[in-house]
């Protein structure tokens, strides 16, 4: 997919007739700055817009334990921080680890989240 379909996709930007344009101002800055084309097919700058800050301090947190198990209680204090045990569960954790692996499938297409049934998770980049 195009950059500007995977923007139009997670609502960065809103079809109006035959083209898109950005839901806010800031939006709108943020793409003149990293100068994005209609047409530009370059995933550099789309991390940032496709992960929303809890994705990417956990794609961050995979990223520096690459190779290695990382429990689920472990993902979940990432994720949650503090009060990580009153947030927890396991379908919100199988809900999270599911949308990340469908954007990272998208900005990092060779990179894997597998899951070792009983242990937790490991990052394959």
């Amino acid at each position: 997919p195009s950059t500007t379909e995977l923007l139009v996709k997670y609502g960065y930007l809103v079809k109006q007739g035959d083209s898109s344009i950005p839901f806010t101002k800031l939006i709108s800055q943020y793409l003149l700055l990293k100068n994005v084309s209609s047409e530009q097919t370059s995933y550099g700058h789309v991390p940032l817009l496709l992960l929303s800050p809890t994705q990417r301090r956990v794609l961050s947190f995979f990223e520096s334990h690459t190779n290695t198990i990382i429990s689920r209680d472990q993902l979940a204090e990432v994720v949650w921080s503090p009060s990580w045990q009153d947030k927890y569960s396991n379908w919100a954790m199988d809900q999270f680890i599911s949308t990340l692996r469908e954007k990272l499938s998208m900005i990092k297409p060779a990179s894997r989240i597998i899951t070792k049934k009983g242990e937790g998770y490991i990052f394959i980049p």
